[in-house]
């Protein structure tokens, strides 16, 4: 996960050892095989696989990463959404289609954090769809036991645009998911929920963000907000349709937790989380 960029080693190192172990391109920049880490993991072996690697420039680049499931869609350079494509693990987290933001090299949009996997009520909350920027279904049914696949995956690069679409089945009794990323790379990236099934629902939308992102909300003919970290990082964020927007940070009550995020050392900070919530007979667009 993109959030995961804050902790451990150096991003140009843990890719240049998946692409050596891979011996997968994609994943490898230009140049010799960065810092003294990964050449002692993979020894003189590793370093020649790497050297012979076909390179591709760095930065700027949108690659789908169909071994390990995710999909990158990138903006100007530093600037990527990273989208979980793939099939969830056994056992794995609820992310499948999840996705993340950096601008900058700077985490924007987050998943809820890392995991303290202490068996505690954190621990679902963590590994659950709504901590993966994913919509989920309010009112009755229980999601389901088993994380849904992706199918009908499509993936296509043309005319300047980047477009991927996933769905996702039986995310609710007899309720599908399908959800749609355009990337003008540079400029912005649409994302298009579609919820299907049958009668009334509520449907929620939660987009978490890093909790160093300042947040402003505007109100111009439609919601809008303006995203700034460090002063770095900014871009605006605007909704489409009719849905309400909300803005809620380190909610822990009657079951309820939402607008948190936890650190490498699983220690929690509240952090804001933006709700778009529309309520009316299925199916609905997000």
């Amino acid at each position: 996960h993109a959030v995961a960029l804050e902790v451990g080693r150096p991003v140009g190192e843990l890719l240049a050892v998946a692409a050596a172990i891979l011996q997968d391109p994609t994943l490898a920049a230009p140049g010799e095989l960065p810092g003294v880490w990964p050449g002692l993991l993979l020894g003189d072996p590793g370093r020649r696989v790497f050297a012979q690697l076909t390179r591709q420039r760095l930065g700027g680049e949108s690659r789908a990463l169909r071994r390990t499931g995710y999909y990158v869609m990138a903006g100007a350079p530093g600037d990527a959404l990273l989208l979980d494509g793939g099939d969830a693990p056994a056992l794995g987290d609820a992310s499948v289609l999840g996705y993340e933001l950096s601008l900058g090299g700077s985490p924007l949009i987050v998943h809820g954090g890392f995991d303290p996997d202490d068996g505690s009520a954190w621990h679902g909350w963590y590994r659950s769809a709504e901590a993966h920027n994913l919509p989920r279904l309010l009112g009755r049914g229980a999601p389901p036991t088993v994380v849904p696949a992706v199918t009908d995956g499509t993936w296509i690069v043309r005319d300047g645009l980047v477009y991927y679409a996933g769905s996702r089945e039986n995310v609710a009794p007899a309720v599908a998911h399908r959800r749609r990323i355009i990337c003008a790379p540079g400029e912005f990236w649409i994302v298009c929920d579609q919820i299907w099934g049958e009668g009334s629902r509520g449907v929620e939308s939660l987009v978490h963000l890093h909790p160093d992102v300042d947040v402003r909300g505007f109100c111009q003919g439609r919601p809008s907000l303006h995203l700034e970290r460090h002063g770095k990082a900014v871009a605006a964020m605007v909704f489409a349709g009719s849905a309400s927007v909300s803005l809620v940070t380190g909610v822990e009550e009657d079951g309820l937790r939402q607008g948190w995020y936890a650190t490498p050392d699983c220690a929690r900070r509240p952090a804001p989380t933006v709700v778009v919530r529309t309520d009316g007979p299925l199916p609905v667009v997000m």
